[in-house]
């Protein structure tokens, strides 16, 4: 099936390009969460 060839690829592909995105959407979140829990955003 195509669909497992594509799951073998995205398999081998995953430790070396996902580890990137999965660190830059962590920092991401993380900006995201100190950025709206700051005082100085907080209009309340």
């Amino acid at each position: 099936m195509e669909t497992e060839r594509m799951l073998e690829d995205v398999a081998l592909y995953f430790p070396l390009y996902s580890l990137e995105k999965l660190i830059e959407w962590k920092l991401w979140i993380l900006i995201l969460v100190l950025v709206h829990d700051s005082p100085y955003l907080s209009t309340r």
